[in-house]
């Protein structure tokens, strides 16, 4: 569902999102309507779920000096009661809390709504949030999202990092080597398609952990993110029979994108050299609802100025959106071959990488 709207300024999410729409006449002196910004994505793989919940305001004033105040973008403490109903009975209430969000449009405290529970992955949700000092209630209702099937397939198989001592070095299941620079490689799991409330957008981001050695003043630890595209259930891939979401590179595009990264990195003052150490696999799984929010947020190239804002709030009485998603991750040990490939390649060898047994031949 959406909505259109004249200037409203809102916050949600951690990476504050900014709408606008111009008209010949606003009308700045009409009725207030209260019509709060929520954003409610919660992590089935989490004992921790947080909602935020902004006002959206309109004035006279700067809005971007209005952004700047707590008071304008949160409602007090203890003024909503947040609370989430399942299906089958069970009632989630949120909590009142503050956090600091990096500096940016909006001002960084933020009250945001807090539960540790465990989600159910079926049936349905309700969310509810009541002012009490108005008495408005907004109301949404979201499927329950059941994981996938993650485990068992390599990466995702134990043991995970560090590998044991005296571990098969040429072991994939002990550690992971994309050495093979025009080899295929792949990670994948299967996307529970028999399963109506399963994910319907994925995303897998590969994270290389390495540190610069500062000689006797210890490591300095780092990481790189390689990120995968978004795959949808179009892109499912069968396999000896089997349907997976099937993520495919090649051992040089893992490399040339470390030194494409390291490119735009400054070393620090002193240090002998870098190593990689450990590879680790975020997967991130999400609702239909999610993947329509996501392109409806994607910048606009129209000529038109009027953008419409969504909501799957009941009567589009709020903005934004209630749903589900899934987050796992996993760390694995690097082969010796794939630690010793950052050290000789043309696309990383200037950067000092060291090669597994700590030589530094560099660029040859």
């Amino acid at each position: 569902m959406f909505m259109r709207t004249s200037i409203l300024y809102f916050g949600i999410a951690l990476s504050v999102l900014t709408f606008s729409s111009c008209k010949d006449k606003l009308e700045l002196n009409a009725p207030y309507q209260e019509i709060p910004s929520i954003y409610a994505v919660l992590d089935v793989a989490s004992n921790t779920h947080i909602i935020r919940i902004n006002k959206v305001f309109l004035g006279e004033g700067d809005a971007n000096l209005m952004a700047q105040v707590a008071d304008s973008i949160n409602y007090p403490e203890g003024e909503l009661i947040v609370k989430m109903r399942h299906s089958g009975g069970k009632v989630y209430s949120f909590k009142d809390s503050l956090l600091q969000t990096d500096p940016g449009a909006f001002n960084s405290t933020q009250r945001v709504y807090v539960n540790h529970e465990t989600l159910l992955t079926t049936g349905t949700y309700t969310l509810s949030v009541e002012n009490t000092r108005t008495k408005n209630v907004f109301t949404s209702v979201a499927k329950a999202l059941s994981p996938p099937n993650v485990m068992g397939y390599n990466p995702f198989v134990t043991p995970y990092y560090p590998a044991p001592v005296g571990s098969p070095p040429n072991n994939p299941d002990f550690y992971i080597d994309y050495s093979g620079k025009t080899t295929k490689y792949s990670v994948k799991f299967s996307p529970n398609l028999n399963d109506a409330q399963g994910p319907k957008i994925y995303s897998l981001v590969m994270r290389l952990h390495y540190y610069d050695s500062l000689g006797v003043s210890g490591k300095n630890f780092e990481y790189i993110d390689y990120t995968f595209n978004n795959q949808y259930l179009k892109d499912v891939t069968t396999i000896g029979g089997i349907k997976f979401i099937n993520y495919e590179f090649k051992g040089q595009d893992v490399i040339s994108a470390v030194g494409i990264e390291m490119n735009k990195r400054k070393d620090p003052n002193f240090f002998v050299g870098r190593k990689m150490y450990k590879i680790q696999y975020f997967v991130y799984a999400s609702t239909q609802e999610y993947l329509d929010y996501l392109e409806y947020s994607k910048p606009s190239f129209s000529i038109s100025q009027t953008k419409p804002i969504y909501s799957n709030f009941s009567e589009n009485k709020a903005i934004g959106i209630f749903t589900f998603r899934y987050s796992t991750n996993i760390q694995k040990s690097i082969s010796n071959s794939f630690i010793s490939c950052f050290a000789s390649d043309p696309s990383t060898c200037k950067y000092s990488f060291f090669e597994a047994d700590l030589d530094l031949p560099g660029c040859l």
